[in-house]
């Protein structure tokens, strides 16, 4: 029964070393040492502590955690799309530690004018280029066949996930018509989102 009895609390004792935070039990054990109710009430203060230590870690030990940028509209006066690539929203994430992000919009168009027969836009996510004329990193098409009357509603998303290193990176949502008449569509009721992966999982 004795030697039952070492076994168990070398066991209890080589568990409870690695169930709490490092340096919160500053008593030293070794396998075989005979558990005493100082011993215990050491461990069991040690182990209930971890609850405030926990609840109060600092933000610079929080820097493999998500973030998010966001802006949500729910009105928004019209913008005239233009007849080049042109960021209508800019999201700036700083990253705390190199990582992923990931960006996401949606809205809605309306077709103004009656009289085109055809029409579309092309729009997307750019990675730090905000250059006029740039094509973005990813491109999606909205068309319409037959004119609008101004109450032509067209909804869009777009969504792109790129590696980013620490520190300040930009986001632009870029727009353009395929007219050359910037007034024939409006993009608004527009909602965007970056978020922040510190890794892929």
């Amino acid at each position: 029964m004795k030697k039952k009895n070492i076994i168990a609390t070398s066991i209890v004792l080589a568990f409870s070393s690695q169930l709490v935070i490092a340096g919160s039990i500053t008593d030293t054990y070794s396998v075989g040492d005979t558990l005493t109710t100082t011993t215990l009430d050491n461990i069991k203060t040690a182990v209930n502590d971890n609850d405030s230590r926990l609840s109060s870690v600092p933000s610079t030990n929080l820097s493999n955690e998500p973030g998010v940028e966001y802006i949500n509209f729910t009105t928004q006066s019209n913008t005239d799309v233009p007849v080049a690539y042109t960021s209508i929203q800019r999201m700036t994430v700083t990253a705390p530690t190199p990582g992923f992000v990931t960006c996401t919009a949606t809205g809605s168009l309306d077709l103004d004018d009656a009289s085109l027969t055809t029409e579309y836009i092309t729009f997307g996510w750019d990675f730090n280029s905000n250059t006029v004329g740039v094509a973005p990193d990813q491109i999606g098409y909205v068309g319409i066949s037959g004119g609008g009357t101004g109450s032509t509603y067209i909804p869009y998303t777009s969504m792109y996930t790129w590696p980013v290193s620490a520190g300040v990176n930009n986001f632009d949502f870029k727009v353009k018509t395929s007219t050359n008449d910037a007034t024939d569509f409006d993009v608004f009721e527009g909602s965007y989102a970056c978020i922040f992966y510190p890794t892929r999982y």
